[in-house]
């Protein structure tokens, strides 16, 4: 049987040999069913060996059929999409997400993210794709006209002054406190801001994100003790990233997510109500 075929040139990558075994269903000319081959009997046939396995390293004398080679290798590789029901409430669902063998197609709820805050696994929080994509577009932008993206923060957050390279045209950030207008000072070196986070994570609708930008590393107390005043009835979520997980290693910086607070329905009683009437407040 190999003699049948020994004369023909196929492209093969040899530590391929066992996909090809699984995968190709037939061979065209011949009829030759290659799964009564073995691996050594592929390896003895006369190959030219490609650099690189894909669709055009394919030969013609292959049935069409034969694009089922990329299907296995390939499809395992795309991450599988979550259903909308299944709640992010483990270490092993969390890992298939890291692993990219899941994906999420929703947004977070408050209760995955504060599960994934107590893991330590905020790196699995996400955009919408299409916020993604739209953020993606805005680091080209920005790295065209500042030096990084620590530069832009100093200079348009933290009231940075600025220089400019003649040559490049790209900004870089000089001294602080150059524009201290939208600054909040405890003294002359520490200060904050807190702005909206312009590329917010994908969250439930009732959940707003936010940034803590400061001047000098606060501690998670002295963070609470900024956002509790100025988020008196909303609940909380705010953590600083290991330095390995942030996009902006050279500010200081807290992610914090916001949610109204849960309240109990009013009752009024009767004598409240004849107080609203005596009031002139018109009642249905």
């Amino acid at each position: 049987m190999l003699n049948s075929i020994n004369n023909k040139s196929i492209q093969v990558v040899k530590p391929a040999s066992k996909i090809i075994l699984n995968n190709i269903q037939k061979f065209n000319s011949n009829n030759i069913h290659l799964s009564t081959l073995n691996s050594s009997s592929i390896n003895s046939i006369n190959c030219k060996i490609p650099t690189m396995l894909n669709e055009t390293s394919i030969p013609s004398t292959f049935n069409s059929s034969s694009k089922l080679l990329f299907n296995r290798d390939m499809s395992s590789s795309i991450p599988k999409i979550l259903p909308k029901n299944v709640v992010i409430d483990s270490e092993e669902k969390i890992e298939l997400i890291k692993n990219k063998k899941a994906k999420m197609a929703r947004p977070f709820t408050w209760e995955e993210m504060k599960f994934l805050v107590e893991k330590n696994s905020v790196e699995v929080m996400v955009r919408t794709p299409a916020d993604e994509r739209v953020y993606m577009n805005w680091l080209k932008v920005l790295k065209s006209k500042y030096t990084s993206i620590n530069d832009y923060i100093k200079i348009i957050v933290m009231g940075y002054s600025e220089t400019v390279d003649e040559k490049t045209g790209a900004k870089t950030a000089g001294k602080p406190k150059f524009n201290t207008e939208k600054l909040i000072f405890e003294s002359d070196d520490v200060y904050y801001v807190i702005r909206r986070n312009d590329f917010p994570y994908w969250l439930e609708p009732n959940i707003e994100h936010y940034v803590l930008w400061t001047s000098v590393e606060f501690t998670r107390e002295h963070a609470g003790k900024i956002l509790n005043e100025k988020f008196p009835d909303s609940d909380l979520i705010y953590f600083t990233n290991t330095p390995d997980k942030k996009s902006v290693k050279g500010v200081c910086h807290y992610q914090i997510f916001v949610r109204p607070k849960e309240t109990s329905p009013i009752t009024l009683s009767g004598q409240k109500l004849n107080e609203l009437k005596n009031k002139n407040f018109k009642l249905n």
